[in-house]
């Protein structure tokens, strides 16, 4: 995390790859076609930069997790306040969010990422 740039230079995909298939599962071409319309990036273009994004975006999480001293549920609650606070400010990207990633389709998708991060984080973190 101290060096993001120099890592996006030598970084390998395939880890990042692993990651979006463990996160997204089933929903990850969904992900990427509405994210690929939305930015006017190929679909294996998005694929790629999301793949790069996600190994950076576990390791903040990990970071965040390490010096603040929060488990799993910490680490939840901190980003559903996160998303509270993205909403008020942009309503229409949590919009567009909870379309793409709403696996329960509830109309939000703070459970979702929830139960996912949880999962991903006491396997990945300990």
């Amino acid at each position: 995390m101290d060096d993001v740039a120099g890592s996006f230079l030598t970084q390998d995909t395939g880890a990042g790859a692993g990651i979006l298939k463990h996160i997204l599962g089933g929903q990850q071409g969904i992900v990427e076609t509405g994210l690929s319309q939305i930015t006017g990036l190929s679909n294996s273009k998005t694929s790629t930069v999301l793949a790069m994004l996600a190994p950076v975006i576990m390791g903040a999480l990990s970071k965040k997790k390490q010096e603040d001293g929060l488990d799993a549920s910490s680490l939840a609650d901190m980003l559903r306040s996160d998303e509270k606070e993205v909403e008020k400010k942009e309503p229409e990207a949590i919009g567009l969010l909870n379309k793409l990633l709403d696996a329960d389709g509830d109309g939000n998708i703070a459970d979702d990422a929830v139960d996912i991060g949880a999962k991903d984080l006491k396997s990945s973190l300990g």
